[in-house]
């Protein structure tokens, strides 16, 4: 009877262990098909798929709130698919993750995966442009262009890129450009200190005045 119970012991341990390995292996799990991911549908083309052609360091919050750090990243802004490498071959993150971070030498840009309501906006990775009470992102969509030149009866490949900028009301994504009326529209109820931005920084042109006017607002 002792030895059956050591027995059982020993087969418990390793039935746990094998479960912890399972769930260690978020990161290192392939597409669904068990496939390696190839970027052979890219090649040959005008521009590129990717928020950076080169892998990049990053890191990765999963749904279960663990932290992988370290990781090769490449954030396919075609399929909005985030990519890993792993002994030299690429995996496609399934499921898609909480968050990421992706750094290019100095910079490094945050994304999350939103779900909003019907109607304001895709599910999908968005760029965090500004956190805290006010939060606003912004959308880069990627599409693969094919057509034939003028004369020729070659395949034209070429990246096509449209990009929106969204601001989190409640649980719904508003759609705003970086113009003074469409801001004065979503800050409709913040709208003095808006104005007392505004009169002290009179630029409101770029991505970049777009960025310190939410820090201001944050404060």
């Amino acid at each position: 009877m002792k030895l059956n119970a050591k027995i059982s012991s020993v087969i418990l341990f390793f039935i746990l262990l094998a479960v912890k390995n399972v769930n260690a292996q978020y990161q290192f799990i392939p597409d669904e098909k068990g496939k390696l991911i190839t970027d052979k549908r890219y090649e040959n083309i005008e521009g590129s798929a990717y928020l950076y052609a080169d892998w990049k360091l990053g890191e990765v919050i999963t749904n279960e709130n663990k932290l992988i750090q370290n990781l090769s990243l490449k954030y396919d802004q075609v399929t909005d698919n985030l990519l890993f490498q792993a002994n030299g071959a690429s995996y496609e993150f399934k499921p898609k993750v909480k968050s990421f971070v992706i750094k290019s030498g100095t910079a490094s840009k945050r994304y999350i995966y939103l779900t909003p309501e019907s109607g304001s906006g895709n599910a999908g990775y968005y760029e965090v442009l500004a956190d805290g009470k006010f939060k606003v992102y912004k959308k880069v969509k990627k599409t693969l262009l094919e057509a034939k030149g003028y004369n020729s009866a070659n395949l034209n490949k070429v990246i096509d890129e449209n990009k929106k900028y969204y601001y989190l009301k409640n649980t719904k994504l508003e759609e705003f450009k970086i113009n003074k009326k469409s801001l004065e529209t979503i800050l409709a109820n913040h709208k003095s200190q808006l104005d007392t931005y505004l009169s002290a920084n009179k630029s409101l042109k770029n991505e970049e005045d777009l960025v310190e006017l939410f820090k201001f607002l944050n404060q």
